[in-house]
């Protein structure tokens, strides 16, 4: 199986000796070596080509032949079968490659911690069997949003949406398409805007724009209002009219000298004289 590395390490090309080999495949006697150097049973990697190796002699000369190595941390590797993790790579190193090219295998140092790599970054692999040693940008946490940046929930439980802790991504009713990050709150007090609204569904409350903790306008005698709209206090909201009309206990407590009882004999608002016989 080969082990992947969820982002892109840099990959250096393999460069293949050229030789005599005539078409013969990778491997096979005057076929090119293997990527770690290597040839199939019985042969030898000479000058980057597979030869037959030698018998055993008991002559006193000396020969010179092309010493095998091993591969080092981002040069191209190439692994031969699911169980091969080396590649050809140096002891500590894993044959990898990214998940967005698997075409592209690359020698990756393992490692236990960011203070073992000189990028300061230690990658765990897909797969999860080993971490390596990976660029920085491997590791850098994305950036979150904050308080009235544009944020995007991805399911019914994804109340952050992208946004820091502390915030939730939200969206007002009348804009349902809009969403933004918005600070937790348990008070006016917390929020620079004086207003710590709670939201619709109650599951918690956000600093909102001053507006929307904003007291509406009560109204006085004559004002238009509409069944259980708001009337400053004193004053209740009357029918058929649909004015609000100040409360009253007698004739003397309002102006027009007239202080009539509503027809569901509730209470008495102060009326026109008319209303007074």
């Amino acid at each position: 199986m080969r082990r992947t590395l969820a982002v892109l390490l840099a990959a250096v090309a393999l460069v293949w000796g050229c030789g005599s080999g005539g078409g013969s495949p990778p491997g096979s006697e005057g076929g090119p070596c293997y990527a770690n150097n290597t040839c199939d049973s019985g042969l030898s990697c000479l000058s980057s080509v597979c030869v037959k190796s030698s018998g055993t002699g008991t002559g006193t000369g000396t020969g010179t032949g092309t010493a095998v190595t091993c591969i080092e941390s981002g040069t191209a590797c190439s692994t031969t079968s699911a169980s091969d993790t080396l590649g050809g790579c140096c002891a500590g190193e894993l044959c990898i490659h990214d998940l967005t090219a698997p075409s592209i295998q690359v020698c990756a140092t393992q490692c236990n911690g960011n203070a073992q790599c000189t990028s300061g970054c230690c990658k765990m692999l897909s797969d999860g069997s080993a971490s390596v040693c990976a660029p920085a940008t491997y590791c850098a946490v994305p950036a979150c949003g904050t308080a009235g940046t544009a944020c995007s929930t991805t399911s019914a439980s994804d109340t952050l949406g992208g946004c820091c802790a502390g915030e939730l991504c939200i969206h007002d009713l009348t804009a349902p398409s809009i969403q933004v990050c918005a600070t937790q709150c348990n008070g006016n007090a917390q929020c620079t805007s004086g207003c710590c609204k709670m939201l619709s569904d109650g599951s918690a409350s956000v600093c909102a724009p001053a507006t929307y903790c904003a007291v509406p306008a009560c109204g006085t005698a004559g004002t238009a209002c509409s069944t259980g709209a708001l009337c400053c206090s004193g004053f209740i909201c009357v029918t058929p009219s649909n004015t609000c009309a100040a409360t009253c206990t007698s004739n003397a407590g309002c102006v027009s000298g007239c202080c009539a009882l509503l027809s569901d004999g509730s209470q008495s608002v102060c009326s026109a004289p008319t209303w007074c016989p």
